[in-house]
């Protein structure tokens, strides 16, 4: 699915038009990528979490036998990590649902 292709599923879903939905979902990535790029993870409760970390340098050789060795340096990369009951329906598998609360007897006065 294409950025035009979201949109147009935004506007059908919540019945507004293409050009709201485009606004609302720019705003969406902008405060995503702004929040982000500031070093604060944004978690969306049963979607998942973004965030960015410090990916590790490391040593590599060009080469089988060869003894010259080059360093990656340490960089920031942004991981997304999704929730369980994103995993859950991308494997077709029903999330459990949400245990409702024993309801309380009346009180009678």
């Amino acid at each position: 699915m294409i950025k035009q292709q979201l949109v147009s599923a935004i506007a059908k879903r919540t019945g507004t038009e293409n050009h709201e939905a485009t606004k609302h979902l720019e705003a969406t990535m902008d405060i995503i990528m702004r929040t982000v790029a500031n070093g604060e993870p944004i978690w969306l409760r049963g979607f998942g979490s973004f965030q960015r970390t410090v990916r590790k340098g490391k040593v590599v050789r060009s080469g089988p036998g060869l003894k010259v060795a080059s360093r990656i340096p340490d960089r920031m990369v942004v991981v997304f990590k999704p929730a369980d009951q994103f995993k859950a329906s991308v494997l077709g598998q029903a999330p459990e649902p949400a245990q409702a609360p024993a309801p309380t007897p009346a009180a009678h006065f």
